[in-house]
């Protein structure tokens, strides 16, 4: 085991840092500058929830949640339509 203590650490290599373990953490925030990959899935829980900034596309597979999908005020769950009788739609089954 290796432990430093100190205000900055910087590893510089010039092609990649390869890590092999079969756990990495970190006990406060993980920030990263450019592009996160990831190929054996991702799992998220605890906190607060996530968000997003920007643009998010989904290939492949489904998408499923047990709360609701709002787009601006509009609820997929609870929105209605007029119906060709002059009343309104039951909200989606």
């Amino acid at each position: 085991m290796i432990e430093i203590d100190c205000d900055v650490l910087k590893i510089k290599a010039a092609t990649k840092v390869a890590i092999s373990s079969p756990l990495v953490e970190t006990d406060q925030v993980f920030t990263a500058q450019g592009q996160i990959n990831g190929n054996g899935g991702m799992a998220v829980q605890g906190g607060s929830g996530a968000s997003f900034s920007g643009n998010v596309t989904q290939n492949g597979g489904d998408f499923t949640t047990s709360g609701d999908v709002k787009a601006g005020t509009i609820s997929l769950k609870n929105h209605k339509h007029g119906g060709d009788s002059g009343g309104m739609t039951d909200k989606p089954q």
